[in-house]
């Protein structure tokens, strides 16, 4: 008996281990539809920039990620509407849409200018387009907390938190989406490499196809002159990639 218990025990610790090593393998080399550390003269080629301001976006030498730059976001609240609302945003072509995608990008939201709302930033979206409404699947702060919201047809968005959002550093974030409609959908997320989120369901509508990544900032409680606790927003951010696999949640960064 004993001797079976150990049999049984051994076999169990040299499968548990080859589902270890599987899952750590390398899943191939990943295809990169988006790489953007604004080290060369240009950045994001082919993407989109839906802004109203001159001071939406620039490359900045200060704060950075890695290298010598990074990219910087501003939005206030006076702002006219870029794209049928206020937002600072660059939305990626239709050449990235993917059924299934591992985005990755560093973020740094300053104290002085990230202050403290209550109010959504979309910090990163991934958008059905025109007549699709909100997006099925966001990545927003509120009063200083990452948050996902994902919702799906006859669903209303549901709210995870990811953890809180410290400011004057840089953070790391992970996102890894099978888009779907159905319940075989996924949403992954890592946030200073730690595995913060994980949820199977609906990540789009069905009517529509698949998404367009957009990354910025996009406040619709300031559309149509609106307020709320804050006037302005301003982050930085730097190693933006989108993936089609990768071989460890955050090797992108």
């Amino acid at each position: 008996m004993v001797a079976k218990l150990q049999l049984i025990l051994y076999s169990f610790s040299i499968y548990g281990a080859l589902g270890l090593f599987m899952a750590l393998a390398d899943y191939g080399t990943p295809e990169l539809l988006v790489e953007e550390t604004f080290e060369g003269e240009s950045y994001f080629q082919g993407a989109k920039l839906q802004a109203a301001t001159a001071y939406g976006f620039k490359v900045v030498n200060s704060p950075v990620f890695e290298g010598n730059k990074s990219g910087r976001f501003e939005l206030r609240n006076t702002d006219p509407e870029a794209s049928g609302g206020t937002r600072a945003e660059f939305l990626f072509p239709e050449e990235t849409k993917v059924r299934e995608g591992w985005y990755s990008f560093t973020a740094y939201f300053p104290s002085g200018k990230y202050k403290r709302d209550s109010s959504y930033d979309h910090i990163s979206q991934w958008h059905q387009g025109k007549g699709s409404g909100s997006p099925a699947l966001l990545l927003v702060t509120e009063n200083d907390q990452f948050k996902m919201l994902i919702g799906g047809d006859g669903r209303k968005h549901q709210r995870y938190v990811l953890g809180e959002l410290e400011k004057d550093r840089w953070h790391t974030i992970t996102i890894h989406v099978i888009h779907s409609s159905g319940e075989n959908g996924l949403v992954e997320v890592w946030l200073n490499e730690h595995e913060v989120l994980r949820y199977e369901g609906p990540t789009m509508y069905a009517k529509f196809g698949y998404p367009r990544w957009k990354v910025g900032i996009y406040k619709d409680d300031w559309n149509e002159g609106r307020t709320t606790d804050t006037e302005e927003r301003v982050y930085f951010i730097d190693n933006v990639r989108l993936a089609t696999k990768s071989r460890h949640s955050w090797d992108l960064n």
